[in-house]
């Protein structure tokens, strides 16, 4: 899942398709170097309402968020809200954190967003930076077309699109011999790209502002944990007129592995499926033993079973 010059999988659709994919399982699984093999799934984010009004949220009275902030000595304690050394990394659509023009140069969705600049631009909202300093020894720097530290991620300063950066970018290569190469000549600013997790969608901001939104400032919106920071990751694939958005197993397991990486302590993921993957499993087993970090997901919105 770390593979960027990966060729973007098909869909099997038809019934001829699935034969095809069932077959290929049958034979890998054949091959005694192969531990096991299973289909790139894709699952859905799940429904969010359509009014952001605080006071129709009912989970938030059901999850006593109003005895922890009682705990915290809100609204002046030191951890009202959380902690900003607390990093919450949400695995969905991207967030959108700043105004952002996809209509130009190389666009890939054609449209123009707008930074929710009331809610998640500024004030309490606390946006994750990357500071790692990588092989190299240097810091990334926003928008300038170098992957300075070398990590394999153009501009990834404020996180990732693993999307982008598994199947849209087509860049094996970003440094030689600890050296970056200079892409910057590639209109980078406006386009969706590895290192550039703007929400494309919508579902991944609303997702944010539930969990850190800014409040208190007489704008309806409540979140819990408001002064955390936040590692926004896009893996949504781009699928036009589908707002609620569609993900590709791979993606979301090389979101997790970035996350873990860069020391998310939680990763929120506000996606689901009605399948089981031996992969998405091993992944969550091994980063959350070998990192401890803590993984949230959904479930239950579509009134099905929950295993």
């Amino acid at each position: 899942t770390e593979n960027n010059d990966l060729a973007e999988p098909r869909m099997a659709q038809t019934q001829y398709e699935k034969d095809n994919v069932a077959q290929a399982l049958v034979e890998s699984l054949s091959d005694s170097n192969v531990e096991y093999a299973a289909p790139n799934y894709l699952s859905k984010t799940q429904w969010t309402p359509s009014d952001w009004n605080a006071s129709r949220h009912f989970y938030l009275n059901q999850s006593n968020v109003e005895n922890m902030w009682d705990a915290q000595s809100c609204p002046g304690g030191a951890n009202c809200g959380g902690n900003s050394d607390v990093v919450i990394a949400v695995i969905d659509s991207g967030i959108a954190y700043e105004a952002y023009d996809d209509q130009t140069g190389f666009g890939v969705t054609g449209r123009n967003f707008t930074a929710l600049a009331d809610d998640l631009d500024g004030g309490s909202f606390n946006l994750w930076q990357n500071t790692d300093t990588g092989s190299t020894g240097n810091a990334e720097i926003a928008n300038d077309g170098l992957d300075n530290d070398c990590n394999g991620v153009i501009d990834d300063i404020n996180g990732i699109d693993t999307y982008a950066y598994n199947y849209l970018y087509g860049i094996s290569d970003t440094c030689v011999a600890g050296n970056p190469v200079d892409f910057s000549s590639d209109n980078h600013r406006y386009r969706r790209k590895p290192g550039h997790p703007i929400d494309t969608l919508g579902h991944g901001t609303y997702v944010t502002n539930v969990i850190a939104g800014r409040s208190d400032n007489g704008n309806g919106t409540v979140a819990p944990a408001f002064n955390t920071t936040i590692m926004p990751i896009a893996a949504s694939i781009e699928m036009p007129g589908d707002y609620y958005g569609w993900f590709y197993d791979s993606d979301v397991i090389s979101g997790i592995s970035y996350a873990s990486s860069y020391g998310a302590d939680v990763i929120n993921l506000s996606i689901g499926g009605n399948y089981y993957n031996q992969s998405y499993q091993d992944a969550i087993n091994f980063y959350t033993e070998t990192f401890g970090v803590v993984i949230v997901a959904s479930s239950g919105n579509d009134y099905g079973w929950v295993r």
